[in-house]
């Protein structure tokens, strides 16, 4: 258990959950949003920490944020899809631009991290109250994420066993052994699960980062308050902008060498830092020289490796910023459209593995050289992962929200 946390007041906490889904949203609530359409965090000035004289208030539009969202989350569904059985009738009729497309005209799993680090911080964020239980964040995290992907692993696992018992065919479906490190979120780190798990391997880095970041931060802060109490706040959260930062460039360095080992995390938490520090720029808790700093390291990665998702990320993190400076979508239908699904992209990441992808492999089966049936699969594919996630929102991540909210991490 911790004590005193710095804050900045957030008038509306419900607001900055329902920014990002988590695959990424913040476990304060994905509900219910505010009566308001602006984000403020306001210049409150919490005990214990020398914020700037003026702390700059961020506004994000709460409706371009969620459009912003759905556009990331429409994306990944897109191209796992498309990368599936139909891709190469698809590319072969319509043309390699599509291939292009997909892969430069779209953000994905790259930006999925870095708005998880951003509010992972924000759930971290300085704070007034006198207590702050790192156990119960965490408790509260695996109740809002990682019940629902339980969830969808059972029913993943329950689909192979079916086919295996109705068809009586040898498709080696998984035993506990097998399925319990996907349930864990270590399949990466034990053995190769990858078949199983994806398309939700960015989960299980997502939550093995979750647990690292925030058990550095418990040890930073227990050793700050014991050695300097009246300072603990500041200094927690600069030891943290330092080590966050130092992570950023250890996982970048990474890139430049060759990669084999199966463990995500150590080469995508340059993208989870990246986030949090642009966290910490918002509060001015970080100068822009350093923020754009990050940024560059990351863009020249990117362009020097010809990693596209270095570069994305940057692009992900400087729309970040303007949201936060005020950037408004125009108020279009497609603008609503993506709102909409952005306030439910977690239950459509999470089901579009067990329901799209298994439709378009039914390309497989049937005349894949049609690029009629081709397409329809497709299409298909892609209407029925957000028609179930409808259901999915509905009758599972709605209500495990709702619970998590009990679970109470700051007093």
């Amino acid at each position: 258990m911790l004590r005193g946390l710095l804050t900045v007041g957030i008038p509306h906490e419900k607001l900055l959950a329902s920014c990002f889904g988590q695959s990424v949203s913040d476990s304060v609530s994905t509900l219910d949003p505010p009566s308001d359409h602006d984000l403020r965090l306001s210049s409150d000035r919490p005990r214990g920490i020398a914020l700037p004289a003026v702390v700059p208030k961020v506004h994000a539009d709460v409706q371009s944020v969620n459009a912003f969202r759905g556009y990331v989350c429409l994306g990944i569904v897109v191209f796992h899809l498309y990368s599936g059985p139909v891709h190469e009738c698809l590319a072969r009729h319509v043309g390699p631009w599509l291939d292009q497309l997909l892969r430069y005209g779209r953000l994905g799993v790259e930006s999925f991290f870095v708005l998880a680090g951003y509010f992972l911080v924000h759930m971290f964020r300085p704070s007034e109250v006198n207590h702050f239980s790192v156990r119960r964040f965490l408790t509260r995290r695996m109740v809002r994420l990682a019940v629902p992907y339980w969830v969808v692993v059972f029913l993943q696992v329950g689909l192979i066993w079916s086919v295996h018992w109705t068809f009586d065919r040898d498709n080696n479906p998984p035993g506990v052994g097998y399925t319990l490190p996907v349930l864990l979120f270590v399949q990466d780190v034990v053995g190769d699960h990858f078949a199983m798990s994806y398309p939700l391997w960015s989960m299980a880095t997502l939550i093995q980062f979750y647990f690292l970041w925030a058990l550095a931060f418990w040890v930073v802060r227990r050793i700050v308050i014991v050695g300097t109490p009246d300072r603990f706040q500041a200094l927690t959260h600069r030891l943290m902008i330092a080590l966050t930062s130092a992570i950023l460039l250890g996982s970048l360095a990474l890139q430049f060498t060759p990669s084999g080992e199966q463990w995500q995390l150590p080469r995508m938490a340059w993208a989870l830092a990246l986030g949090c520090l642009l966290y910490w720029h918002s509060l001015g808790l970080m100068s822009a020289g350093l923020v754009f700093l990050a940024l560059g390291s990351t863009l020249f990665t990117g362009l020097y490796l010809e990693h596209v998702w270095c570069v994305k990320a940057v692009a992900c993190g400087l729309l970040l910023l303007a949201l936060g400076n005020g950037l408004r979508f125009p108020n279009a239908a497609v603008t609503r459209w993506l709102a909409a699904l952005g306030s439910r992209s977690y239950s459509v990441y999470l089901v579009h593995g067990i329901v799209g992808i298994r439709i378009v492999n039914w390309a497989v089966f049937l005349d894949h050289g049609s690029l009629a049936v081709t397409a329809g699969l497709f299409v298909a594919g892609v209407v029925a992962s957000l028609a179930v996630s409808l259901a999915f929102y509905g009758f599972v991540e709605r209500p495990t929200a709702r619970f998590a909210q009990t679970v109470d991490y700051r007093r």
